[in-house]
């Protein structure tokens, strides 16, 4: 039976190679109906994770459940909930795609003929059906992928790094895709190092990195807890950065030709720490020409994470 509101939860997942662990120790739960960015550097392990879902790739330790079900110890009952494109979708280009899917749902049997029509039509190419996958777009072939997996009628789908090579046109067209899907109650797992796209796309994110999840949440949550930039136009910014410099609470002081720009980490109000700053300019004779707090962003936050998990890594070679 499944856990309430997770389509799929993993717990102490371990896989290595010889001597080599790609996945140490992890812990995931993707919420259902929801789009999930499964993120980090490349080699951090995101598509080995996906491949142990599958169970394309074996575990040395651990479990993971799709729709409550053990993907080891019921294989199949779990891998019905599961519609997955690893790496980029593979067809027969001399075919059409309609004649690709015909061939995919007999293997697949079922209903799966029955959902040929409607899976085109969800992924907007009812209207090439018949044009042989060779002349697709890369944008195209992707979502005929999703068609492809569509045809089971999955709870979850698994997309690795699927806009890569998108123009904007296909990377938005995949994204409007995304959030038909989730509107459907479907959950979307995407994993990608595209970060401006999937803050686009996603509600949900873990970051991977040396294999161990560094965090996971709601994206809102994970983004506003990151250091925030205040940047300040100011008549003399050599002596203001001397000014603000003696503040325990700012980091990362930069001068430029127009002003400075420091950071303040997220237990610190961003907005009374900027007033403060004002006051002290003005008191010292230093026009202030204008103060922002600069927005925050994934990728700003996955730098972040990164960067000070892998200072830890080096401090304990």
């Amino acid at each position: 039976m499944q856990e309430s509101g997770a389509i799929l939860k993993i717990n102490g997942l371990v896989k290595s190679f010889a001597d080599r662990v790609v996945i140490n120790d992890v812990d995931l739960e993707v919420p259902e109906a929801c789009s999930f960015g499964y993120l980090g550097p490349n080699g951090a392990g995101k598509t080995t994770l996906m491949r142990v879902i599958l169970g394309l790739t074996p575990k040395n330790k651990g479990t993971v459940k799709i729709g409550g079900f053990d993907a080891f110890d019921d294989r199949r009952a779990a891998l019905n909930q599961v519609g997955a494109i690893i790496e980029e979708p593979r067809f027969l280009k001399n075919l059409t795609a309609l004649a690709n899917l015909e061939i995919l749902a007999a293997a697949r049997g079922g209903d799966a003929y029955k959902r040929i029509f409607e899976s085109l039509d969800k992924v907007e190419l009812t209207h090439y059906a018949k044009v042989k996958v060779g002349t697709y777009s890369m944008g195209m072939r992707q979502r005929l992928g999703i068609a492809a997996c569509l045809i089971a009628d999955p709870k979850l789908l698994l997309l690795d790094e699927p806009m890569n090579g998108l123009d904007p046109a296909g990377m938005n067209a995949l994204r409007d895709l995304i959030q038909r899907l989730v509107e459907e109650g479907r959950s979307v797992l995407l994993s990608s190092h595209l970060l401006d796209e999937v803050q686009k796309t996603c509600q949900h994110v873990a970051i991977l990195d040396g294999g161990k999840v560094v965090i996971q949440g709601e994206l809102s949550d994970i983004i506003a807890g990151g250091d925030t930039d205040i940047v300040i136009e100011c008549s003399d910014p050599a002596v203001a950065a001397l000014l603000v410099t003696g503040d325990r609470r700012i980091f990362n002081c930069r001068i430029s030709d127009s002003g400075i720009a420091y950071g303040v980490s997220a237990e610190t109000d961003a907005k009374q720490q900027a007033g403060e700053t004002n006051r002290l300019l003005v008191e010292n004779q230093i026009t202030v020409y204008g103060i922002a707090c600069s927005n925050q962003s994934l990728e700003k936050r996955f730098l972040e994470l990164t960067k000070k998990l892998g200072e830890q890594s080096f401090g304990n070679v």
